[in-house]
């Protein structure tokens, strides 16, 4: 008589355990590997622009007018815009001295996309600063500010980029603002209106073509725009 095929047997309990627990393990080892690569990606980023702003990249016209003016910028502005948003967040009962918040860099973010939007008529969009602050700090799922305290931290900001002498180009401060964020930012990997409104927009002879295509291939798609000079 024909022997009839056996019925297979589901695995026991304890195989199937292993199998879930060694499927676990891959993911979290390929989940770290992924975010080693973003990590290296940013700090070699980062250490491209501290190379540009010491003078060691001189590759386009006016270089050192450019280097000097940006330089300038953000010794003018980077202890008075973080004082001003800081103090005005301690002033009305809202403080949150975790440097892991992405505090300052979610109002800087916002504030560098209101400029490159409105240019010279950002000042009167402390409403959408405000927005995209509030809407940053909920998508990564950090502690919101009340609406009304983000809005008088927002203006005090706008306050001190406005009383810059005239010395300091727009273009300069742009820059200024977005290296700063940059620079504050604990995560810049994990923070996309970092990535976005600061690091993207950099003009190619800050981040070299090959820099550009390398957080572009490591960031979540989408978080960097390709430019004219890119690779």
């Amino acid at each position: 008589m024909d022997h009839l095929p056996s019925t297979p047997t589901a695995p026991s309990s304890g195989l199937w355990a292993a199998l879930k627990e060694t499927r676990t393990r891959r993911r979290e080892a390929a989940e770290k590997a992924r975010q080693e690569k973003q990590r290296t990606a940013i700090e070699r980023a980062k250490d491209q622009i501290t190379d540009w702003l010491a003078g060691t990249i001189v590759d386009f016209p006016a270089a050192d007018v450019t280097i000097a003016a940006t330089n300038a910028a953000m010794e003018a502005v980077s202890g008075d815009i973080a004082n001003a948003i800081t103090g005005m967040l301690n002033g009305n009962g809202y403080s949150d001295p975790s440097h892991a918040s992405h505090m300052l860099c979610d109002f800087l973010a916002a504030i560098a996309c209101a400029m490159q939007r409105f240019r010279d008529q950002f000042q009167h969009h402390v409403a959408d600063i405000v927005r995209a602050t509030l809407k940053s700090r909920i998508r990564g799922n950090r502690t919101v500010i009340p609406g009304p305290v983000a809005t008088v931290a927002a203006q005090a900001a706008v306050n001190v980029i406005m009383k810059l002498p005239p010395v300091h180009h727009f273009d300069d401060v742009l820059r200024a603002i977005r290296l700063l964020a940059i620079s504050v930012c604990p995560a810049p990997e994990k923070h996309k209106a970092v990535v976005q409104c600061c690091l993207s927009p950099l003009e190619v002879w800050v981040l070299s073509g090959a820099i550009n295509q390398d957080l572009r291939n490591e960031l979540p798609r989408g978080w960097m725009a390709r430019h004219e000079g890119d690779w």
